[in-house]
């Protein structure tokens, strides 16, 4: 029984929905002798099964489809031409020598070419990534000399501002420019300072008739109430701590302000205040 024809019976006997064992039965019946084995029988099944539908016979693997063509016949006209007395065998190594080293120079060129763009590829994306870093390290270290130049002005400012207060403290104690005689102050002779605000003026000006002062409460701010300070026209220290006369911008009143608080929210006015109470005197 041909093995063509073999298969064929096992295939058409498959879709009919025989089992293996079924279609040995029915083909030893059939065909005595000549019926193929049950294990050939089973494996072909199998082969049906998982999607095989030709029963011709399958090329080698190992064979070239192409393995005589011009090349080989021109091959092997040349090695006899060379030497005469060559053997079947040297031919054939000689053959299976070549096809195999050209197919291994093809395969070594594909894997060359592989690699190199594989190479190109990482080079290029490392050059990306270096490239991206250098950027961010650029704009890290912008930001940083912006901070430290911030930082260095906000201190540059403060050691500004305590040497200007340290230098007024210490023209302060060596020139009075405020006691109980308050009237002396230039400033207080403006006539924006509201009646009601300067009630204590005439007490500090005369000692003898002095009144109890007012109290000041030192939690009470009255920077609180939103008014903005205009400028510093006099200071006394009868309250009991050193205060400034605050003269309130848009209005006709004057309010005393503990020093410290008027140093926190008016710094300015009390540096050009001490300045003018200076030039002054």
């Amino acid at each position: 029984m041909e093995p063509v024809e073999c298969r064929a019976v096992i295939r058409f006997l498959y879709l009919k929905g025989r089992t293996p064992q079924e279609t040995f039965d029915v083909m030893k019946v059939t065909y005595g002798d000549d019926a193929p084995p049950y294990d050939l029988v089973k494996r072909w099944h199998h082969e049906f099964k998982h999607g095989r539908n030709s029963v011709e016979t399958a090329p080698r693997s190992s064979r070239p489809p192409s393995a005589i063509n011009e090349a080989s016949v021109h091959q092997v006209e040349a090695a006899i031409l060379e030497d005469r007395r060559i053997t079947i065998r040297q031919i054939a190594h000689e053959l299976k020598t070549s096809t195999r080293s050209k197919e291994d120079n093809k395969e070594t060129e594909e894997r060359k070419r592989t690699f190199s763009d594989r190479q190109k590829s990482l080079e290029e994306k490392k050059a990306q990534q270096l490239k991206e870093e250098a950027e961010r390290n650029k704009i890290e270290e912008e930001r940083r000399i912006k901070r430290e130049a911030k930082r260095k002005e906000k201190k540059d400012r403060e050691r500004r501002e305590s040497m200007q207060f340290q230098k007024i403290e210490e023209q302060r104690n060596e020139v009075s420019y405020y006691g109980p005689n308050f009237s002396v102050h230039p400033a207080l002779t403006s006539p924006n300072i509201h009646p009601s605000r300067t009630s204590n003026l005439s007490v500090l000006s005369d000692k003898s008739s002095m009144k109890p002062s007012p109290i000041m409460k030192p939690d009470y701010d009255v920077f609180s109430e939103g008014m903005t300070p205009e400028r510093i026209i006099g200071a006394t220290d009868e309250l009991g701590e050193l205060c400034f006369l605050v003269k309130w911008k848009d209005t006709d009143e004057a309010d005393f302000v503990p020093a410290k608080k008027a140093k926190l929210h008016c710094p300015q006015l009390v540096i050009r205040f001490y300045e003018g109470i200076i030039a002054w005197k």
